[in-house]
């Protein structure tokens, strides 16, 4: 029973030693590289669909219709302003 105690505590010491070397490896980008990185992201305008919107208040319900999810604006034709 000791043995595998120690074999575990060995293992998330190896487990945890390299995590914080991985970790340290993170932060070491410039504000330069950052800029670099992300510039494709600026040039394509890319967006992000966002779950909350005019559709999430009613909760699944509009003038009786009801959808589900992502669905829920184009099964009951919501107008969109």
């Amino acid at each position: 029973m000791l043995m595998k105690i120690q074999s575990l505590n060995t293992l998330l010491l190896i487990l945890a030693s390299s995590f914080a070397s991985a970790a340290d490896s993170l932060g070491a980008e410039t504000a330069a590289e950052h800029d670099a990185r992300m510039a494709w992201f600026r040039e394509a305008r890319f967006g992000l669909f966002i779950h909350w919107g005019v559709y999430s208040v009613p909760a699944g319900e509009w003038n009786g219709n009801t959808g589900y999810g992502e669905w829920f604006l184009e099964e009951t034709k919501m107008p969109v302003p």
